[in-house]
């Protein structure tokens, strides 16, 4: 990470839509972020990498490199050989491309191999469905939750808690040194997130359930943790529930588990 990039972290790091599933709370101010940038060669137990995109011209050739985000180790110890991931994908044009996925290999390859950790923590808020893909993918698993940890949007959600084990990670990063492809959700996995019986969503008009964020092809799942396996039961449980509160709707997307508030009306 180098301090010219801190001009052109801060759009991203005050927009709601890049930050609302990690742990960072806009404002920002440019002033703060230097300071934190100036202090990062004094914590001996942080380190933290841009995350740089290669740029190409018409033909294909590199012509450079752009910052797109920054992910990092903190609170590194030793000899616990611990320590906690975070990362930050600021440009929204690279949102869904793996370049987190990657990014994060990369980083626990580091961790694991250069920094002789033995485990790795990380946590998002519960809504974050690529990162929590993307987790899950690179080896991590989820071992607990702190509920209603965090306001959003008026209401309170959970914060999920993940951990990795460098023998846990050694075989995806063979793969992917093997093959240069990013790792994706093992049908193991998918069994234990329970992501392929739910409610389908062939299509969602104006009203609460856009306003939630449902997307045509989503797979409901769960309704405030009630699991939901035809659209009777869904309506069944959402006519029951409280009005003019949201539900919290586990979905499916994209290979991986996310979180949707839905207010009932009543």
């Amino acid at each position: 990470m180098q301090r010219e990039y801190i001009p052109l972290l801060m759009p991203g790091v005050n927009d709601p839509e890049v930050t609302k599933g990690v742990l960072v709370t806009p404002p920002v101010t440019l002033e703060e972020e230097y300071m934190w940038y100036d202090g990062l060669a004094k914590r001996k137990n942080e380190v933290v990498y841009a995350i740089l995109l290669h740029e190409r011209d018409a033909e294909g050739v590199m012509t450079g490199y752009r910052y797109i985000g920054h992910t990092g180790l903190h609170r590194i110890r030793y000899p616990d050989g611990t320590a906690t991931t975070g990362s930050l994908i600021i440009d929204k044009t690279c949102f869904g491309k793996g370049y987190g996925t990657e990014a994060k290999l990369l980083l626990l390859a580091t961790g694991f191999h250069d920094l002789g950790l033995r485990k790795v923590n990380s946590s998002i808020k519960v809504f974050n469905g690529n990162s929590h893909g993307h987790l899950l993918a690179c080896g991590y698993r989820e071992i607990g939750r702190r509920k209603r940890q965090h306001l959003h949007e008026g209401w309170l959600v959970d914060e999920i808690l993940f951990d990795v084990f460098s023998e846990d990670f050694g075989p995806i990063w063979q793969a992917y040194k093997k093959t240069s492809t990013l790792p994706r959700l093992t049908a193991q996995q998918r069994k234990r997130e329970d992501l392929d019986h739910g409610v389908s969503v062939d299509g969602v008009d104006d009203g609460p359930a856009r306003d939630a964020g449902l997307r045509s092809g989503d797979l409901i799942l769960e309704v405030d943790g009630k699991r939901v396996n035809s659209a009777e039961g869904f309506n069944r449980v959402i006519a029951h529930a409280p009005k003019g509160r949201p539900v919290v709707l586990r979905v499916r997307r994209a290979a991986a588990a996310i979180y949707l508030a839905l207010r009932v009306e009543g």
